[in-house]
């Protein structure tokens, strides 16, 4: 029985999405789930939110305006990891850009478009859940 989480290879909605490398790790009481070099039929995720390289958990919401020009990370996590009983939690991503514009393939809830052009792309992604059975509380700060 395979660990959960990202695969070198897998298929969701008719297409391969490939990792370059995997993790799969545990942070705190979190299951975290990370993709390096993440490409769908071999093009990149649509990225339209920044260039920073950093791993950051800003991402693109639907109601942003420019939103068709983004991937939607958080649907993606949800939805290629519905059956491991987990509860999703939060999407973390690293962003890069190239010099010149290319074609992107996008996620959204309803499942792959193609055709949006971009210098930005999805670089890498970690998707973060939380055990049904587990509530994260923060604490706030005075």
């Amino acid at each position: 029985d395979q660990a959960a989480g990202f695969r070198s290879l897998q298929r969701l909605q008719g297409k391969k999405v490939a990792c370059s490398s995997t993790r799969s790790y545990k942070a705190a009481n979190l299951q975290v789930y990370e993709c390096q070099g993440v490409t769908v039929n071999g093009r990149r995720l649509a990225n339209g939110v920044t260039c920073s390289q950093r791993w950051t958990g800003r991402i693109a919401k639907p109601q942003q305006k420019g939103f068709k020009d983004k991937t939607d990370v958080q649907s993606f996590c949800k939805t290629l990891f519905n059956d491991d009983g987990l509860v999703f939690q939060m999407v973390l991503a690293q962003y890069a850009c190239e010099q010149t514009k290319d074609i992107r393939v996008q996620w959204f809830e309803d499942g792959w478009t193609t055709g949006v052009e971009d210098k930005g792309y999805i670089q890498s992604l970690r998707c973060v859940f939380r055990p049904a059975d587990t509530r994260i509380t923060r604490k706030k700060e005075a």
